[in-house]
């Protein structure tokens, strides 16, 4: 019987394995997928970086809000990224600002938000 069990548990952890391994390359298929059924991800936008905050604009709406709505921010080569939290963050793309708005840009999150 106990050799029984062993494989029961043995084939048990080798489905949950291979499920695991999975999980990577298919979320980054949901998440491409996500991003094309949703056309407002991809309305351009007009965003305001002051001292108080961020304001943008797009056909669609409009908002504001204030450093404080931030936890910190991480700049990849491509992006800014400015986190609300674990899993809300607001994306700017540094091909959409010119050398003297990237710096300014870069110096404003650093002297308001932790950088990640």
């Amino acid at each position: 019987m106990a050799y029984k069990t062993d494989l029961f548990q043995g084939f048990i952890l080798r489905v949950l394995g291979i499920f695991w391994l999975s999980f990577i390359p298919v979320r980054r298929l949901w998440l491409k997928r996500d991003f094309r059924k949703h056309p407002n991800f991809a309305i351009p936008q007009v965003l305001v970086l002051g001292e108080e905050g961020l304001r943008g604009t797009s056909e669609i709406g409009e908002g504001t809000s204030k450093w404080a709505a931030y936890t910190k921010f991480r700049e990849t080569p491509s992006l800014f990224v400015l986190y609300m939290g674990g899993r809300l963050f607001r994306v700017i793309p540094k091909r959409a600002l010119s050398p003297q708005q990237l710096e300014g840009a870069r110096a404003l999150f650093r002297s308001k938000l932790p950088m990640k």
